[in-house]
């Protein structure tokens, strides 16, 4: 009995282990992020696309807000307030909700800028200087022609040693061997023999040779010859 109380013990230390580990591999991949009374938020919205209305989903935006929370509830759900209208969302999961980040309008710095200012800045001065539209008067004209040599450039290849020569020979005769075996050889079409029939042998009708041998030995009567003169 102690020894199956004792292999019990150790079971089930070995599964709170295993769920312990599990669980913190799951946490560190995910971040379970909570949100609490008064924060904003942005709502993820589920708009299909409709060809009457016009509306395509792909390019319809995918947030809304910002989104009061107002209320929290059980199992991950809040009941939100928009902003801009007052409109009210009963329940809401939070697989839905994104903290809410307001944009800001991007300020462009110079090199030597130290603080942050509203005023637009001045154009460069390279950029005031004007630009010659025709692109020919940028370009230098040469008088002298060009000096073009017109020595034909020499051949430096060195010859083929003797085993460099029997290795490309060798090589040639590898490669033709190689095209030969992939290229199909003709099939002949196979021969057909003619089909040679039997002569059919004629069954004997014995009913009619029968009548025939009958009428041969029959003898007719024979008739008397007509008055004609009557």
């Amino acid at each position: 009995m102690d020894t199956l109380r004792r292999a019990h013990q150790d079971m089930y230390e070995k599964v709170a282990d295993n769920y312990e580990r599990h669980k913190q591999i799951h946490e560190n991949k995910y971040y379970i992020c909570e949100f609490q009374v008064m924060d904003l938020v942005w709502k993820r919205t589920h708009i299909l696309s409709d060809a009457e209305s016009g509306i395509t989903s792909g390019f319809a935006p995918k947030r809304d807000g910002p989104w009061e929370i107002t209320k929290v509830h059980s199992g991950g759900a809040y009941q939100l307030r928009r902003i801009s209208d007052g409109k009210i969302e009963s329940s809401v999961n939070i697989k839905d909700l994104s903290p809410y980040i307001p944009e800001y309008p991007l300020e462009q710095w110079t090199e030597d800028q130290t603080e942050g200012t509203d005023s637009p800045h001045e154009t460069p001065g390279w950029m005031r200087t004007p630009v010659s539209s025709n692109v020919t008067d940028d370009i230098p004209l040469v008088d002298e022609p060009m000096e073009v040599d017109t020595v034909p450039s020499q051949d430096t290849t060195k010859p083929l040693t003797k085993s460099q020569k029997q290795r490309r020979r060798k090589a040639k005769k590898e490669a033709a061997k190689e095209a030969e075996q992939l290229v199909p050889k003709p099939v002949d079409p196979p021969v057909v023999e003619p089909v040679i029939r039997s002569s059919r042998k004629r069954t004997r009708n014995t009913r009619l040779d029968d009548f025939i041998t009958f009428l041969q030995g029959y003898k007719f009567p024979e008739s008397e010859p007509m008055d004609v003169s009557k």
